[in-house]
């Protein structure tokens, strides 16, 4: 790869570079598993399909730090999954304050939104069945998503956006999960409320929700952009 020489003159970060070069192996033999100097490369190569990319320091007699930087899209995180109409979907974790379930009873209409107090502070309220416009028949009183019967308790998941806060109303709480966040196909990049897809262990898509696109104004208005 270089002459003696050259490698004696070269600054240490393109050295620590060389590590990803096709070829460059510290085996003194090839096996079947080593000497043929194709791991680190393939490592850097398969990073840069994804839109990433991985860098090394070291210091001798400390220690030696390797560094991968994926697009958000493709990171893994930890996510809330939730169910509405029968459909699960994910909100990231760092986008949600915490879940709670009120009673119906509880919820209060306010300039024509619903909205709940939480520890003195008004939330606002969104049906994700609405949001998404996934109608059934139950929500065809006009009821937003919500129950009719007024003791019954809904789970709400409070989340921000736009500087504040408003509670997405489901229908289930299906608990949280390590997720590997992925782009949406393009056929489905214009709906309201999406922000990606995920894979499940079971084989199963599930849509990650996106609060920026979900939520309400700071004016309290709801909003629902397309992505």
């Amino acid at each position: 790869i270089l002459s003696s020489e050259q490698a004696e003159s070269l600054p240490r970060e393109q050295a620590m570079n060389l590590l990803f070069e096709a070829g460059l192996s510290t085996a003194k033999q090839v096996t079947d598993i080593s000497g043929r100097g194709v791991g680190m490369d393939v490592v850097r190569t398969n990073i840069a399909k994804l839109g990433g990319s991985v860098t090394v320091q070291s210091e001798e007699g400390t220690g030696t730090h390797f560094r991968i930087q994926l697009p958000l899209t493709l990171a893994v995180t930890s996510g809330v999954l939730v169910e509405a109409a029968g459909r699960t979907y994910a909100l990231p974790i760092e986008t949600v304050s915490e879940t709670v379930k009120v009673s119906v009873d509880r919820i209060r209409k306010l300039n024509g939104q619903n909205a709940i107090s939480l520890r003195g502070e008004v939330v606002p309220l969104r049906s994700l069945r609405e949001v998404l416009e996934l109608k059934t028949g139950d929500d065809a009183d006009g009821s937003g998503g919500l129950p009719t019967d007024r003791t019954n308790r809904v789970p709400i998941v409070v989340t921000h956006a736009h500087g504040t806060k408003f509670g997405i109303v489901v229908d289930q709480l299906k608990g949280q999960q390590e997720i590997v966040v992925k782009p949406l196909p393009n056929y489905l990049a214009s709906l309201p409320g999406l922000g990606g897809v995920t894979i499940m262990g079971d084989g199963s898509i599930v849509l990650i929700l996106d609060p920026m696109k979900l939520g309400v104004s700071p004016s309290g208005k709801p909003t629902a952009q397309a992505s």
